[in-house]
């Protein structure tokens, strides 16, 4: 499991106050270290998780609207 896939599971678990990074690094397989890697904190992991759920929900209301019969 990747690190924001991790994150994002974690934070719909069990709350970002809640959730940390040493859980996060376990459910990706990694150690706590590596995640400093990426991102300086929990909070920027965060953003870049919202970020990623962001460009789905983007990416959804597009394909909807390319196959939408109202044009």
């Amino acid at each position: 499991m990747q690190i924001f896939e991790a994150a994002a599971a974690l934070f719909a678990e069990k709350g970002y106050h809640t959730a940390t990074v040493q859980e996060v690094a376990e459910k990706a397989g990694l150690g706590k270290g590596t995640i400093y890697e990426y991102v300086r904190s929990k909070k920027e992991l965060l953003l870049f998780v919202a970020e990623e759920d962001r460009d789905d929900i983007l990416t959804g209301f597009r394909r909807l609207w390319r196959w939408s019969p109202i044009q």
